[in-house]
């Protein structure tokens, strides 16, 4: 089980807090956050994935 780099966490994160009513990034968000974190689509896809089950309450 890799653990993503605390920068891109740290981005991650930054969104969700952001967004937190409604934690769904569109696919250009989802570019944009791959091309800041250095991540690839399906680790965002997975991170927000695992956030929504984890921690958010509609």
């Amino acid at each position: 089980k890799g653990k993503l780099p605390k920068e891109a966490r740290l981005k991650l994160l930054h969104w969700w807090e952001l967004h937190s009513k409604w934690p769904y990034p569109s696919e250009t968000e989802k570019i944009a956050l791959a091309e800041t974190t250095g991540l690839d689509q399906k680790q965002i896809n997975n991170w927000f994935i695992n956030q929504r089950k984890r921690h958010w309450k509609p």
